[in-house]
Parts: structure tokens; C-alpha cells; sequence
């Protein structure tokens, strides 16, 4: 109610930056004889959504999941192998696709982060194709329609992942729906006009 509502004192907090969640984690990883290296506690600071909670609990399933290097806590939040998986998609190959999802999920791979990730790449690379920004990246093959179409599905598949039992299946399902879509593109222009 507004009367209660009117008594209470507001605070907005901010979100936090990477440097005090890097400073959180470091703590955390003294007080609990946690040794990581900083490259590492830097990479989960980057990846935790500037939120002290989303750190603590990343730093946690890597301890959990016993990851010591840089590459495996890449590998596990969906970094490393996004340059792989859009190699993949690049060449149109659903079953390389797929086994490339299946490891990346036997692995423990966070796939919210690897949608995160792609979806960046997916932006820079519309944003390099339109020359709004220079080409600081590798330019990917797919046109502006396929990276557009990809967006859609990847974000229609991120806002599913709440609610799936089988966590890459939203992936899974995103990439087959893209696949068929290219697919019909290609078939409707090789078609010859009954006129």
C-alpha cells in the first residue's frame, strides 16, 4: 500500500564494477584457501554480470567443478569455444552443430554465458558489415540476414533457458530452426520459375 510505501526509505543500489567484484572474489578465495590464479578471478569478475552474487556463485561452481586454469573456466562459461561453434554455423553443418553442443553440454558448459558471448559477436560483426565500427575482429561469413535471423533465434533460445528441462535444448532448437530457415532460402532460389 502507498502508506507503507511512503515510510520506507528507497535505495537504489548501482550495479558493481569488475574491479570490486575482482577485489570480492580475491577475498573470498583467501578466506576459504581457495588458490586461483588472478587471471582467472578476473575472467569470472568480467563474466558475473557486474552482480557480487553472480560472481560468488560462478567462483563457486569452478571450485566446485574443480577448474584451475583460465581455459578450462573458458570452456566452462561458454568463452572458448563460441570462435569453434560460429566456425560451425559459418559452414552450415547441423550434425557438427550438434556434437559441438552435446560436448559443450557433457563438459558442464554455462550456456546462458555462450548465448551472452555469441550474441555480442553477432552485434560487433553487424556493426563491422554496416561500418558503424572498425573490423577489430575476424569477420564472420554469414550475410546481414543470416546474422539478424541468428540474433532473433539465439534470443528467443536465452529467454527459454528459464524454463527447459534440458539446458541446451533452447540452443539446440534455435540452430535446427536457423538451419531450416537458411536452408529453405537456398532451396527457394535454386527453384526454377514455372513462368
Amino acid at each position: 500500500p502507498k502508506t507503507i510505501i511512503s515510510r520506507c526509505l528507497k535505495i537504489n543500489f548501482g550495479k558493481a564494477n569488475t574491479t570490486d567484484i575482482f577485489s570480492m572474489l580475491k577475498r573470498i578465495s583467501k578466506n576459504e584457501n581457495i588458490n586461483l590464479k588472478d587471471d582467472l578471478l578476473r575472467l569470472i569478475a568480467n563474466h558475473s554480470e557486474n552482480s557480487f552474487r553472480d560472481g560468488a556463485k560462478i567462483l563457486e561452481e569452478v571450485t566446485l567443478q574443480k577448474i584451475e586454469s583460465v581455459e578450462e573456466t573458458e570452456k566452462f562459461l561458454g568463452i572458448r569455444g563460441r570462435n569453434d561453434l560460429i566456425e560451425i554455423i559459418e559452414k552450415k553443418n547441423l550434425k557438427n552443430t550438434l556434437l559441438w553442443i552435446n560436448e559443450f553440454s557433457q563438459n558442464g558448459g554455462d550456456f546462458k554465458n555462450l548465448i551472452e558471448d555469441i550474441l555480442n559477436q553477432l552485434h560487433s560483426q553487424l556493426l563491422i558489415k554496416n561500418d558503424v565500427i572498425e573490423n577489430e575482429n575476424k569477420k564472420i561469413t554469414l550475410t546481414l540476414i543470416e546474422i539478424s535471423l541468428l540474433m532473433k533465434l539465439l534470443i528467443e533460445a536465452y529467454q527459454n533457458l528459464r524454463n527447459t528441462p534440458i539446458d541446451s535444448l533452447p540452443v539446440e532448437i534455435a540452430l535446427i530452426e536457423f538451419y531450416n530457415k537458411v536452408g529453405e532460402k537456398n532451396n527457394k532460389s535454386q527453384i526454377p520459375s514455372s513462368k
